[in-house]
């Protein structure tokens, strides 16, 4: 017989099933949440502006191309 198979209820450990206090992460995640959705407004401004900057060839976003993403979006 092989060691794991003699007794394999020795191997199991108790579980501390109480919830932890929230941590700062959470709670920040809480607040983001209710911030009337404005980390989701800016990422499609910012796939936006990125759409409109690969037919001209541009590397990065200027405030132009970010003015004409979000008057696209309204």
């Amino acid at each position: 017989m092989l060691p794991l198979q003699e007794n394999p209820r020795k191997h199991l450990q108790v579980l501390d099933l109480q919830r932890p206090a929230p941590t700062k992460e959470a709670e920040n995640s809480a607040k983001v949440s209710n911030s009337g959705g404005l980390p989701r407004q800016a990422s499609r401004i910012l796939c936006t502006a990125m759409r409109l900057a690969v037919p001209k060839g541009l590397n990065h976003l200027p405030d132009e191309l970010l003015q004409q993403a979000i008057a696209e979006l309204q």
